[in-house]
């Protein structure tokens, strides 16, 4: 709905790229699930959970690579399928930073994510998704009415993706002992 007030080359771009984002967030979802699994069935055991958590980890921190290296490409061919205008494909490439910051994010941030859901930290991932979801709305309504436009609502995804990266890890790192 923001984007669309602010023309059709920045909404049918946005469009590409939210597509886009979905099928990176589901990708990751699904082996941030299974260490989820892994660190709730093993939560009681220091030992076994530490060197899993160890595992993951270099998983998540390799993948997040690989991922923004995937999605650099597979948004790129998606850009020149998708688009013969040249300002469309020139605003695709301007907004292609956002998604590729946004994609790496999400994958180390998944790390902790699963972490407090294996651990059953529920009351702070509720608390943590309406404080970072709140900011991320705001932010993108309020930026896309300045001359940033479209690059405030992406900047306003990467504010949204750090928030809780950040407020997930500190959690995290207070709670780990």
């Amino acid at each position: 709905m923001v984007v669309s007030r602010i023309g059709e080359n920045e909404y049918a771009v946005h469009t590409l790229f939210i597509q886009l984002s979905d099928n990176l967030q589901s990708f990751v979802q699904g082996y941030s699930d299974g260490f989820t699994i892994t660190i709730g069935k093993i939560c009681n055991n220091k030992e076994e959970m530490n060197k899993t958590m160890k595992v993951f980890k270099k998983i998540f921190i390799y993948s997040s690579l690989i991922i923004s290296f995937l999605i650099t490409i597979i948004s790129i061919c998606s850009i020149f399928i998708s688009f013969k205008d040249p300002n469309l494909i020139k605003l695709s490439f301007e907004i292609l930073p956002f998604l590729i910051l946004t994609s790496i994010l999400i994958t180390i941030a998944s790390y902790y994510f699963s972490y407090l859901r294996g651990t059953r930290q529920f009351k702070f991932l509720a608390f943590r998704n309406l404080i970072s979801s709140i900011l991320k709305l705001s932010l993108a309504i309020g930026l896309s009415f300045t001359i940033l436009g479209i690059f405030g609502v992406w900047s306003s995804f990467v504010i949204y993706n750090l928030s809780q990266f950040i407020l997930s890890y500190t959690y995290f790192k207070r709670n780990q002992s």
